[in-house]
């Protein structure tokens, strides 16, 4: 009799072992079902959340290394369309279904996942002189986006090491100075005032504006196009 009971004891036990190890696998593993949503952009975060499983999103994705077609290949295997290629950013454009975009979130090749969708432009108040009538993207909202306030707030440091400022501490000497770009592009409108191409002209700014037609031709507006080079102009010239 007391061989059954601890044999009855043995069997429980191992039963319970058994039940404990197989609802702690998954959490052992570290795999969500749902997916690895510190992998994924806010956006995508929401659009798989109001989305059904078999909902297809474009989606971006970044890997953690330049990519190669055994990468390709286990994208497809997840369930992926491949749309593009992005080599730049060891990435591309995928379409797939929801329940797949969460599974190919816990792969340890992604280093990163954004829903694929027209940005929005921003505009300045009406009330402040904005017109969202307008469809170009206004500069202060592009400055950040460009990380142009990064370099607006470097030091200079001397080759001593020495940080030079000012008594104020506002690093005012950092306006550029001594240092020359090339910009390539749809043209510039130098004769804007805040190029400083117009008579009096003191070339602080435009060293020499020019359209090329076969030739290069000295002009101070060679912008005929969409306005996209006076813009990039600006905030190269800040």
């Amino acid at each position: 009799m007391g061989d059954n009971r601890n044999v009855v004891i043995f069997v429980s036990l191992l039963l319970q072992l058994l039940m404990v190890g197989a609802t702690a696998a998954p959490l052992a593993d570290q795999v969500n079902p749902m997916g690895n949503y510190e992998k994924m952009n806010h956006d995508l975060q929401q659009e798989l959340y109001d989305s059904s499983f078999d909902t297809v999103l474009p989606v971006i994705f970044q890997l953690n290394s330049p990519v190669t077609d055994s990468d390709l290949n286990q994208l497809e295997e997840f369930g992926a369309t491949i749309l593009g290629d992005a080599p730049l950013v060891d990435g591309g454009l995928i379409e797939a279904k929801a329940e797949d975009v969460r599974r190919i979130s816990n792969w340890d090749r992604i280093e990163y996942l954004e829903l694929d969708k027209e940005l929005d432009f921003f505009y300045l108040p009406p009330e402040w002189g904005g017109d969202p009538t307008d469809p170009s993207a206004m500069m202060h909202e592009t400055t950040h986006v460009v990380k142009a306030t990064d370099a607006w707030d470097r030091v200079i440091v001397s080759p001593e090491g020495v940080v030079q400022y000012d008594v104020d501490l506002a690093f005012t000497e950092w306006d550029g100075d001594g240092t020359a770009i090339v910009d390539l592009d749809t043209g510039v409108d130098a004769g804007h005032p805040d190029f400083d191409y117009l008579e009096p002209w003191t070339g602080d700014k435009v060293i020499y504006s020019a359209k090329w037609d076969g030739v290069w031709t000295e002009t101070r507006n060679s912008d005929t196009t969409s306005g996209h080079g006076t813009h990039v102009g600006g905030t190269i010239a800040g």
